[in-house]
Formats: C-alpha cells, structure tokens, sequence
C-alpha cells in the first residue's frame, strides 16, 4: 500500500470503525427483531430486510468520503509535498480497500440474516431470498465492491468539480458526473432497472464506468489550483 493509501487509512480510521459499529448494531437490531415479530418484520413484497436497508448506507458514506478526500485530503497533502499524480493513485488504491472493506459487512448482514431466519423457521416460507447459494454471494460481492467504488469515485469527481469550477459551473455538470451514482444505485445481484442481465455484462458495465470516472477524476485533479485556507 502506498504512503498515500496508509495516511488515508490513518486519517478515517476512527470514521470507519464508528460506522461499521453502527451497521453490525443495525444487523444485530435486525436479528432482534426477527426473534422478537418472527415473519411479521416482512412484507409481501420483501423477503430480506437488510436487501433494504443495509445496503444503501455504506455505498453513500463511501460517496461522502469522495469527497471529503477531493476537498480536505487533496489541499493538504499537497501543500505538504505530494504531488497530484500520487495523491490519485494512493486514493485510488484507498477507494477500492474501502469499497472491498464494506462489501464485506454488507455480505455479512446477509449471511446473519439467513441465519436468524433459518432458527425462527422462516426460510421455508421464503422462495426468493437474495443469495440463496453460495455462487450468488461470489457475485454479490463483485459486483457490490464495484458499486462502492462507483459511488466514491463520483464523490471524488463531484468534490473536484465544486473545488475547482464556479457554483453554477459545477451545477450544470452535477448529472452527468452523478450517472455512475444512478448505476451503482440500480445494479443489484446482476439486475439492472428490474431487467435481469447476466454477471459478466453487469461487470464489465461497472468496470467500464470505473474506468470512465478514473479518468474523469484524474483529468480533473492533476492540475487543480490548491486554495489557500482563509483564517
């Protein structure tokens, strides 16, 4: 790992473990009260309740961290001597730890889900709980960390944008740069827009929106003018 990546990982050490404190707390609320209501905690139209609301929560804390490290980390270390082309690449490297990092506690939610569900008896009366096998979970995780580092990544563009251009400026690029968002926001376990597409499509669709973002990202970071912090 990069001198970059280590001070970044340094630096939101304590942020992370607050909110993955708070998720395994979410995870551990969630089991309670499946113990608690059994199968009333469902709906007819949810068999997973983490499906709902585990997985939204990392993908925009990523997103926030995006761009906190376009509009704090960026300023500082430069000022300090890193130059902008190895700020990228240790962020870089830092983006997809953090997205693979979460896409485990996110995986996790399901394997203690099933588990509670399995105890109260509740899985027989599930057809089509998320990740039924364990294929499914290779998937999920592919395609989740993908996601994470989409929504990161466009945070990191987004806080490029404001830092770099005019308000309106950036305003009126805002929709094109937050498209990765919508993606990462639509791509489930190789499903898109409710229309079902297979893992390798779904894959190279992120990856090339990977790629694309990069790209993005480092063109508008390698030359960015380091504002002076104002007293």
């Amino acid at each position: 790992m990069s001198t970059v990546a280590k001070h970044l990982a340094y630096n939101y050490r304590w942020v992370y473990g607050i909110f993955m404190s708070i998720m395994i707390l979410m995870m551990a609320g969630l089991a309670l009260s499946f113990e608690v209501f059994g199968h009333y905690a469902l709906d007819d139209q949810r068999s997973s309740v983490w499906e709902t609301v585990g997985l939204q929560a990392p993908r925009w804390f990523l997103f926030v961290i995006g761009i906190m490290l376009a509009t704090v980390n960026l300023p500082v270390l430069v000022a300090h001597g890193i130059t902008r082309r190895l700020f990228a690449r240790g962020a870089l490297v830092f983006a997809v730890a953090s997205s693979a990092a979460f896409s485990v506690l996110m995986l996790m939610g399901f394997v203690v889900e099933r588990a509670v569900y399995s105890a109260n008896g509740m899985m027989a009366a599930i057809d089509d709980y998320p990740l039924a096998k364990v294929s499914d979970a290779g998937r999920f995780y592919v395609e989740i960390t993908l996601a994470g580092l989409l929504f990161l990544l466009s945070g990191w563009v987004i806080g490029l944008l404001f830092y770099r251009l005019r308000v309106w400026l950036a305003l009126l690029a805002l929709p094109v740069v937050t498209l990765p968002v919508i993606g990462g926001i639509a791509m489930g376990v190789s499903t898109m827009a409710g229309v079902e597409m297979s893992f390798v499509n779904v894959v190279l669709i992120q990856l090339a929106a990977v790629v694309v973002v990069s790209a993005l990202g480092y063109f508008l970071g390698r030359d960015v003018a380091i504002k002076p912090k104002k007293a």
